[in-house]
């Protein structure tokens, strides 16, 4: 997918080339339990330079929106598909109280269903569908980025690439940098009837990895009751802390 975006014009980071492309990924280890490995260009980030900011993401957000194709074999976006697997895995009542589970469960359906009568105006195409300046980085010095973290590319509409950003106030991040990122893109989802309802799964979806680590980590488990507390209370105003 990355090579297709390069060959597109568009900036993503680069995997790095072995002598045969049919080289990646490697499949190591025994064949039920596998490790899936692959190789990729080192970003050697400059010092004393800060990350890139959300007006750059902004306008890439715009760019990956205005590819006029995609490759056939990409899947169309599924709200919470990687939250519904974690939740459902045996696992994860090794992290989650028994309320805490019929908690989430329910609201992920609540959120679903909420997802299926929503009209976007934006319009569907190729989305990266993790799109925040977590997924940046500096690209041969500070004024060239590159976006990265293509795990959950699809097809789907384009408004779920500019939620992230609104629900990085969460986590501390200045309003006024989410009004340089509705800029840069050229619109502001806040006026759009479906914002909660993305806003709300898009915090939701910041409970996967949580889960996958709380076991055995007392601080990971703290902030994932804290975040389960705040949410089940809609408190949208208290903060969390990263991971």
């Amino acid at each position: 997918m990355t090579r297709w975006l390069l060959d597109q014009g568009f900036p993503a980071t680069a995997p790095t080339e072995l002598p045969s492309r049919e080289d990646q990924p490697l499949v190591l280890g025994p064949a039920d339990t596998p490790t899936v490995v692959s190789f990729w260009h080192y970003y050697a980030q400059p010092e004393h330079t800060g990350w890139p900011d959300t007006g750059i993401l902004g306008r890439l957000a715009a760019a990956l929106h205005q590819v006029p194709d995609h490759p056939p074999s990409l899947p169309q976006y599924q709200p919470l598909r990687t939250l519904t697997s974690t939740v459902q895995a045996p696992a994860a009542r090794q992290a989650l109280t028994d309320d805490e589970h019929t908690w989430l469960t329910r609201r992920i359906k609540e959120l679903r269903d909420e997802y299926d009568g929503l009209q976007f105006p934006l319009g569907h195409g190729l989305i990266h569908a993790d799109m925040y300046t977590g997924n940046l980085l500096w690209n041969a010095g500070p004024h060239r980025a590159v976006l990265g973290d293509w795990d959950s590319v699809s097809i789907g509409p384009f408004e779920i690439d500019l939620i992230p950003t609104y629900a990085e106030t969460r986590f501390g991040v200045d309003p006024a940098t989410v009004d340089a990122f509705a800029h840069a893109y050229g619109h502001d989802l806040r006026h759009w009837p479906g914002y909660d309802t993305l806003y709300n799964i898009r915090e939701l979806s910041t409970l996967t990895a949580l889960i996958r680590l709380a076991p055995g980590n007392p601080r990971l488990r703290g902030e994932l009751a804290h975040r389960l507390n705040t949410l089940s209370r809609a408190d949208r105003s208290t903060r969390w802390q990263g991971q």
